[in-house]
């Protein structure tokens, strides 16, 4: 199952340039809706999104704590081919834990001394507010405290700390 580990913090409006400028070039925006499906287990959501004027839709299952500063996620992915109904069997059979919308800024961030490729997002949620997501994806298998060390690293470059919930940001 692929992992990665995750990051979350919170920024205010005054910083967000200079955050930017140090992360670079961004890839993509992203218009995302994620509805989150009860679970006994994990967290289930479907993401719909929108991708430089293309839809979108992945059904994504995921293990993940709420704990504050770095997170693993152990998590499985697929691509939906019809969004509509795949949200009202999961529905029907389901419930519906809670729906997020978001705006995403989308950033890579190479680590120039080992395998690692960083995906920040910089998130506008509604009725949440702006959130900073890390997700440092290994190109090979590290322990998770080197995988921690590195986006930790990388938040202080950008002079953020790490302190918010998994769940924050919208996760349920």
């Amino acid at each position: 199952m692929p992992s990665n580990i995750e990051i979350k913090a919170n920024y205010d409006d005054e910083r967000l340039s200079s955050i930017k400028s140090l992360l670079g070039e961004k890839v993509e925006n992203l218009l995302q809706v994620d509805t989150f499906f009860k679970s006994n287990e994990g967290r289930l959501k479907l993401r719909e999104e929108v991708v430089n004027g293309k839809a979108n839709c992945t059904l994504i299952g995921y293990i993940r704590t709420n704990d504050s500063g770095p997170s693993r996620s152990d998590f499985t992915k697929t691509c939906i081919l019809n969004p509509l109904e795949m949200k009202q069997i999961l529905t029907s059979t389901l419930g519906v834990a809670g729906v997020v919308r978001k705006e995403r800024e989308l950033y890579l961030v190479k680590d120039p001394d080992s395998a690692l490729v960083s995906r920040v997002h910089i998130d506008l949620v509604d009725g949440l507010g702006r959130f900073l997501e890390l997700e440092v994806i290994p190109k090979l298998q590290l322990p998770n405290e080197m995988l921690s060390a590195k986006g930790c690293g990388l938040l202080r470059t950008i002079d953020l700390i790490p302190s918010i919930p998994g769940n924050a940001g919208g996760g349920f």
